[in-house]
């Protein structure tokens, strides 16, 4: 989740060290006939001047065989406020545009079973063709931070609205994130070829994020190694305690690798499904491809500029 922050928290948008643009592509299930995949793109800049920073983030998702798909355009804005030498507290705030539609010809209705309960084809649906749910999304965040630990949440479609296609109220329960870690340095690597006399990362930083919405739960705990350029992960993805229908949320393991050089980043993550699906439903994978942009004199760094210490992923 760290490969697109600004889909966990207004307030990273503007929190890298200059200018950041990012590509995320996750496909999970492709064995099973009905897959989900999710594409977004997003892009932010920091404006130290003002103590703010800007971001926008694009989201398309399709949910199973009948292409429920979802589209979104978010603007975020963040403002950064120094508490201390060391911590600093930023606040963001989210709008954001969704639209929702269904494929209704790959639906069957009751209205087109025979008394037998077997589908009809010429007994008309209730409806032919799907209305298209627009909605206005809003949302909060805020976290803490230092150079060495960050602490975070926020609260997604705070105006709850009405994701119905057919003209019903079917609220968009809020989203609530909450999200920590860590950068633990390790003993520096070979010195860098460049003129400033930087040294290879070496770093150890363990993290948690957990999820709720209408009732669902969600936890990941992890760490990453970062040994520049490579980035190597494992995470678990799931809470010990019943849930819903008193079953365990016990749903995945999670490896990940990735590559950062100059700037570009490449990463790729597999989720190993637990419980009775398996790796009979292909998993899950995940792409991620993040560019950072500089554009300020580094002989002159801005006083104002203090970057989150996120994964270089």
């Amino acid at each position: 989740f760290y490969a697109s922050p600004l889909h966990l928290n207004p307030a990273f948008a503007g929190g890298g060290e200059e200018a950041r643009a990012g590509l995320n592509y996750r496909v999970q299930w492709p064995n099973l006939p009905s897959s989900w995949t999710t594409f977004t793109a997003w892009a932010d800049v920091a404006l130290p001047e003002y103590n703010s920073g800007i971001g926008i983030l694009l989201l398309n998702d399709r949910e199973g065989r009948q292409g429920l798909t979802s589209n979104a355009a978010y603007l975020q804005y963040s403002y950064q406020l120094p508490l201390s030498d060391a911590l600093t507290f930023r606040a963001g705030t989210s709008i954001g545009y969704m639209r929702r539609n269904v494929d209704f010809g790959q639906l069957i209705f009751a209205s087109q079973l025979d008394p037998t309960g077997a589908f009809d084809p010429n007994l008309p649906p209730p409806v032919t063709q799907g209305l298209d749910a627009h909605m206005l999304s809003l949302g909060l965040g805020g976290l803490l931070y230092s150079e060495k630990f960050w602490l975070g949440g926020s609260v997604m479609h705070l105006n709850e609205p009405n994701q119905s296609l057919i003209d019903e109220s079917s609220p968009l329960s809020m989203r609530t994130n909450i999200h920590m870690g860590m950068k633990v340095p390790l003993n520096p690597g070979a010195r860098k070829y460049e003129l400033a006399y930087t040294f290879r990362e070496r770093s150890w930083m363990p993290m948690l994020a957990y999820r709720s919405q209408a009732g669902w739960q969600q936890m990941d705990i992890g760490s990453y190694f970062f040994i520049e350029p490579l980035l190597i992960g494992a995470w678990y993805r799931g809470l010990p305690l019943p849930l819903l229908n008193n079953v365990p949320s016990r749903e995945s393991l999670i490896l990940l690798t990735g590559l950062s050089y100059d700037g570009f980043s490449i990463g790729y993550s597999f989720d190993y499904t637990l419980g009775p699906i398996g790796l009979g439903s292909g998993g899950a994978h995940e792409f991620s491809l993040n560019l950072l942009i500089p554009y300020s004199d580094p002989r002159r760094p801005n006083r104002n500029r203090r970057p989150i210490p996120l994964p270089k992923f």
